[in-house]
Parts: C-alpha cells; structure tokens; sequence
C-alpha cells in the first residue's frame, strides 16, 4: 500500500516538472526606436497569455518553449520572436519604431 501511494506521488511529481520545465518566463523592456524612450501600452502577447508594458515599459509573460513571443503596438503586429531567439529572459529588451503623425495647422 505505501509503495502505491509512494509511487503515485512520484509519477505525480514528474509529471508536474516536466510540464514546468516547458514553460520560460521572459522579461524585459520595451524602448521606442532611439532605445531611450520606454513605451506604455505595448500588448506583449503568446499563443496562450498575454500581457501589457507599464509606464515604464516593463513587461513580463510565461511562454511555452515551442511559442512565439508578439509585440503590438497601436493594434498592429510589430515584431515577432521564436524563444530560439531569446538569449536573456530576464533582460530581453526590444526597441519598436513609433510613426508620428504631423496634424495641419488650425487656426482659431
């Protein structure tokens, strides 16, 4: 009897670490195209979570190893990485060039 629940618990145990071990936390910050600038409001997106950049350009999301990491920023897809093209998890920082729009003169 002990030896069942012995070895449930640890089927039980490797099951879990396997499934853990599939999974990476990635963070990092988002600049604007300069590097000097963090961007607010950037959806930081997986197959399976996702997540936004704060007022800091701080973000931080778990991916599955074989998903794919999105940046989005004013609804459009920005850039897109594999976790192949991760080096640093903790420190990956990206840089995303913001157009800027002119608005016509007015005049009151």
């Amino acid at each position: 009897m002990k030896q069942s629940v012995l070895l449930f618990f640890l089927l039980t145990y490797v099951a879990f670490s396997s499934v853990k071990a599939q999974m990476r936390t990635i963070s990092g910050v988002v600049y604007d195209i300069s590097g000097r600038m963090p961007i607010e409001a950037v959806m930081v997106y997986t197959k399976y979570s996702r997540t936004q950049t704060d007022s800091l350009g701080r973000y931080l999301i778990t991916i599955q190893a074989k998903d794919s990491l999105t940046f989005s920023l004013f609804g459009k897809n920005t850039q897109k990485f594999s976790l192949d093209q991760v080096e640093d998890p903790s420190n990956f920082n990206i840089m995303i060039h913001v157009t800027g729009f002119d608005l016509p003169e007015v005049r009151v």
